[in-house]
Parts: C-alpha cells; sequence; structure tokens
C-alpha cells in the first residue's frame, strides 16, 4: 500500500497550520502531524508563556521531538504531514530524502498579498517574527519542483482550493 508524505512549503502565516486544521489534506486524520511548533506552542502553554518567550530556549529541543516523531511515523510506515516553512530546495531535500519510499507531495502556500499578510500575523498572539527575518524568509522562498523529488505539487488558494500543478 502506498504511503504519502506531504510537504506543507510556505513563510509563516501563509496558511499551512489552519489549511491541516481545516482537514485540507484528504485523511489527514490517517496522518503523522509533524510539527516543531506543535512542541513549542506544548511548551509554551504547560510553562504559561508564550511561543516567543520560550521559542530561542527550546527550538532545538523541539526540532529533536519533531524528527524523533518522524523517525517513529517512517518506521511503522505510517502517512506524514510535515508542517514547516520548507522554503528552500536544502531544506526540503533533508525530508524528501528521509521519505524515500513513499509518494511525495509538495503542498505549496503562495506568500499572501500583502494587508491580507498583516492581517494574519497579528492575529499570532504571541508569536511575532522580526520584520527583517520574514522579509529574508520571503525573499528566499523558491517554489518546490518535480526534479527535487517530489511525485506531485499542488498550490492551496487563499480560500484553501487545492491546484494540482504538477505530477510526476
Amino acid at each position: 500500500m502506498t504511503k504519502f508524505f506531504y510537504c506543507l512549503v510556505g513563510v509563516p502565516a501563509s496558511g499551512k497550520s489552519t489549511f491541516i486544521k481545516r482537514g485540507g489534506i484528504p485523511n489527514s486524520h490517517e496522518c503523522v502531524y509533524v510539527s516543531s511548533d506543535k512542541f513549542i506552542d506544548d511548551e509554551a502553554t504547560r510553562t504559561g508563556k508564550t511561543y516567543n518567550d520560550v521559542f530561542d530556549d527550546y527550538i532545538k529541543t523541539a526540532i529533536g521531538l519533531m524528527l524523533e516523531e518522524a523517525e517513529c511515523a517512517k518506521k511503522e510506515y505510517k502517512n506524514v504531514i510535515w508542517d514547516q516553512t520548507s522554503l528552500t530546495p536544502k531544506n526540503r531535500k533533508t525530508k524528501i530524502d528521509m521519505f524515500k519510499d513513499y509518494y511525495k507531495i509538495a503542498v505549496v502556500f503562495p506568500v499572501p498579498e500583502k494587508e491580507e499578510h498583516d492581517r494574519r500575523l497579528n492575529f499570532r498572539e504571541g508569536k511575532i517574527i522580526p520584520h527583517g527575518i520574514l522579509k529574508s524568509m520571503i525573499e528566499t522562498f523558491t517554489p518546490p519542483t518535480i526534479a527535487e523529488g517530489f511525485n506531485e505539487i499542488w498550490t492551496v488558494g487563499v480560500d484553501g482550493s487545492i491546484l494540482v500543478n504538477a505530477v510526476d
């Protein structure tokens, strides 16, 4: 039976996590959801702090826990949704290589229009990304290609609709 690896690709506040929460991936309830943010949010809640308060001290731990979760999912041959920015081919290669035997789908979230993006960023209480870092992320965003190792590339519209725009 074919197993699926969904690699979410997009800058912060482009809609990745919201899309998953709304069931944007078919049968997402059958997938292991891998995200460093999930662990950071849990730590912030546990300690009564904000995401930003714990980020610097906890990011390495969160990434370790996320990788451990991904390895377990792979060993158990479960479908995986990887929710990180994954903005460059180099960053995505590590993930693609990790899930060689999977059917790999890049789920791309274009950068929203400035007004909408600002609204989304402001809605994220306690999760503030400095303007310079966000600007750099937007500038380095490189859309994924089939040549990177994906079997399909989906683009998610502002309304949550999916456009399959490349198939291997």
